[in-house]
């Protein structure tokens, strides 16, 4: 047995509550988590166009836009979804495609789009409603968002063909503020930005995640831990999972079920030893490659 599956047995938890991946199947619903899917899901359901969603690393986006394209499938919503942002013209609209489940011989963008606009119009006959999400999308550039602002021009004399929601970090709006999309920008009908958790709801947090894995209370979170916690992450998801797993082997060390603020101040010294070494070792690497890069040129100039 693998030191993981000893300290979820000694814990009483079937699998890992916090993963550092995005769990869709184990998904926190907050109030504010919630009303911010709805507002989304009802703009696309309504055929809004353009919606954004944005926020700091780790607060949740890419699991937030994950369930929302569940939602969105559950409710006869064709999807595509592209992660891919570093794909420009051509590419792009060939990964939306693929996506929406369409194949072409051709690869040149004439040819796909006429492909895409095709099978728009056909699930508009069919009274099917369409959704793109592009996910980091903060990393496209300016060509690929004037074709994402064309793929957006699809629509009949009714209603728009398909609806697009981009995720992005806080840059992203600094990126449609540019003058060169705003065209793009005055089509935005609905703005959200994902928020930390407060306190209450990190309580509320970890409570779901640990019942979820099987702990019926048998793992027990201290207020103080609570508070401890809340201090070190700032309610950010990311930080939140990374340092409970390590309470999480921390009591196992302990031979506790009790996180307490004790357990939580061992667990983040665990975390940031390991940061120290890792720091360490990346200063090291780039001492080293600076004077192999001198040596190197020294070298090349005395021969």
């Amino acid at each position: 047995m693998d030191m993981e599956s000893r300290y979820l047995e000694h814990l009483g938890l079937s699998f890992n509550p916090f993963p550092v991946a995005p769990d869709v199947e184990n998904f926190f619903l907050s109030h504010t988590i919630d009303r911010l899917i709805t507002e989304i899901v009802h703009g696309v359901l309504t055929r809004k166009g353009f919606m954004v969603l944005t926020g700091e690393v780790g607060l949740g986006k890419t699991t937030i836009s994950r369930k929302i394209l569940g939602i969105l499938k559950e409710k006869g919503v064709e999807t595509s979804l592209v992660f891919h942002t570093a794909y420009k013209d051509a590419e792009l609209l060939r990964e939306i495609n693929l996506d929406f489940g369409l194949q072409s011989e051709g690869t040149g963008f004439a040819e796909q789009m006429r492909l895409l606009n095709d099978f728009l119009l056909e699930r508009n006959r069919q009274g099917k409603n369409c959704a793109v999400i592009i996910d980091d999308a903060q990393n496209l550039d300016l060509e690929s968002f004037e074709l994402v602002r064309m793929i957006s021009n699809l629509e009949t004399d009714r209603r728009k063909l398909v609806q697009i929601l981009f995720v992005g970090q806080p840059e992203l709006i600094r990126k449609l503020e540019r003058p060169e999309l705003r065209q793009l920008k005055s089509r935005v009908v609905i703005q959200k930005e994902t928020s930390p958790l407060d306190r209450g709801e990190l309580h509320d947090y970890l409570l779901f995640k640990l019942n979820a894995a099987g702990s019926r209370g048998r793992t027990v979170i201290r207020k103080s831990a609570t508070r401890n916690i809340h201090r070190i992450t700032r309610g950010n998801f990311r930080k939140i999972n990374m340092l409970m797993d390590r309470c999480l082997y921390a009591a196992f060390l302990q031979d506790t079920t009790v996180i307490d603020r004790n357990v939580v101040s061992a667990a983040y010294r665990d975390l940031e030893g390991e940061r120290s070494v890792l720091t360490r070792r990346g200063l090291a690497w780039t001492g080293a490659a600076f004077l192999a890069a001198l040596s190197l040129i020294g070298a090349l100039y005395w021969n």
